[in-house]
């Protein structure tokens, strides 16, 4: 099982509310959840939105829970310390996999195979969020997922429901290949086309990661640059330094660009941060600070394609 949750290792905590649902105003099949933003102290740095979560109250529990969103996971989890405080009697699915039933950001799902991952995460902590687990990829391979980054809350559809007419014909959609357990998106560099980038939602921290090899080509800095930005993170546990400069142009998803982000890459070759290690092709990923307060993102699995909505989904004058 390969995760990309590479950037949180750790499970913070704080200043985080529940999520309350949120009636849509408009005549669209959207049952919204608010988005919840853990902020943190990364490296030494204050991050407001440090990691995006989601809501979930399982069958059987008297509170809901929150999980982190993270579609740079393969798979959906939940943490075995939380977890086996609750107690519970899920049916097996297979080794280290439960049978699960609940609610997801006001989505209902049924017999829904999450993984255990044993000895893993925080103690459940009186009066304070039980932070449960990640929600992968996999759950979405047959839901449409609608991140309204304007607003600020979140939609899941349920299996077999499409977006309504009057939703498709704004989207401005970027082809997309779900392989590997990542949604690879293509994306441009400086006008260059690059299929080799993935949508991490569990990245919120950072516009680009890559290669050593591709932030010299798109910064045209060497790595002992002293104007380098040099910031060391936590990856499941182990430190993580981190070299950034800014890229020369622009980074462009379907519509979404921002000129000259700062791009990075990991410096000591740690696993899950060296994509040229990766088992399979990849040039790195990119996390929600392209959309956030921009757009609306959907992401659309079950038809191959990544979709973005300028301002919020609910707004007409959008373009």
């Amino acid at each position: 099982m390969r995760t990309g949750r590479i950037l949180f290792g750790f499970i913070v905590v704080v200043g985080v509310g529940l999520a309350q649902s949120q009636p849509a105003p408009e005549s669209q099949p959207f049952s919204w959840a608010k988005m919840i933003w853990h902020s943190a102290s990364v490296g030494g740095r204050s991050v407001e939105h440090a990691a995006l979560m989601v809501e979930i109250q399982l069958d059987g529990m008297d509170t809901p829970a929150i999980m982190q969103l993270d579609l740079g996971s393969d798979a959906t989890m939940v943490y075995g310390v939380p977890y086996g405080q609750l107690r519970r009697n899920d049916s097996a699915a297979g080794q280290n996999l439960v049978s699960l039933n609940g609610v997801l950001a006001n989505c209902r799902f049924q017999g829904e195979r999450f993984h255990v991952r044993a000895d893993f995460g925080d103690p459940i902590t009186p009066g304070k969020p039980i932070s449960l687990g990640t929600v992968g990829l996999d759950f979405f391979t047959q839901r449409i997922l609608v991140l309204d980054f304007v607003r600020q809350r979140m939609a899941v559809l349920n299996k077999g429901v499409d977006l309504p007419p009057t939703v498709q014909h704004r989207i401005d959609v970027a082809p997309i290949e779900n392989r590997n357990g990542k949604m690879f998106v293509t994306v441009a560099l400086n006008g260059h086309e690059e299929r080799g980038l993935f949508y991490d939602t569990g990245s919120s921290l950072f516009s680009l990661m890559t290669t050593r090899s591709c932030w010299r080509e798109l910064t045209g800095r060497q790595p002992d640059d002293p104007a380098n930005d040099v910031w060391t993170i936590k990856s499941w546990g182990k430190d993580a330094p981190l070299i950034g400069a800014p890229m020369k142009g622009e980074l462009c998803v379907a519509r979404a660009c921002i000129s000259d982000p700062l791009v990075y890459f990991e410096s000591s070759g740690l696993e899950g941060l060296d994509f040229d290690r990766y088992p399979y092709k990849t040039s790195g990923l990119f996390g929600n600070v392209p959309f956030d307060r921009r757009y609306t993102v959907v992401v659309d699995v079950p038809h191959g394609r990544f979709g973005l909505i300028a301002g919020s989904i609910a707004d007409p004058a959008a373009k």
